[in-house]
């Protein structure tokens, strides 16, 4: 059986600091990055597999949310 098209998404380093590499999504993928419960703190395009200017957001746990041609992915990540 085919795995979900998810996990050939990966996001990199986690926990992260100013910056996250996304794997495995096209480039100009539209991402939000989310508090835990929902709150929108950022938005944009992965270019070239980079999500960069983090190093803003406070420590804590975040939900990236991904708009792939295939339907939303939702990563957890740590900062």
């Amino acid at each position: 059986s085919e795995y979900p098209f998810e996990y050939s998404i990966d996001v990199y380093p986690n926990p992260f600091t100013a910056s996250l590499q996304v794997t495995g999504v096209e480039n100009g993928t539209p991402y939000s990055m989310l508090t835990i419960d929902g709150r929108l703190l950022r938005q944009g395009q992965i270019i070239n597999e980079t999500i960069e200017n983090l190093e803003d957001l406070p420590s804590g746990v975040f939900l990236l949310q991904l708009e792939t041609p295939k339907g939303t992915v939702i990563k957890k990540v740590i900062k």
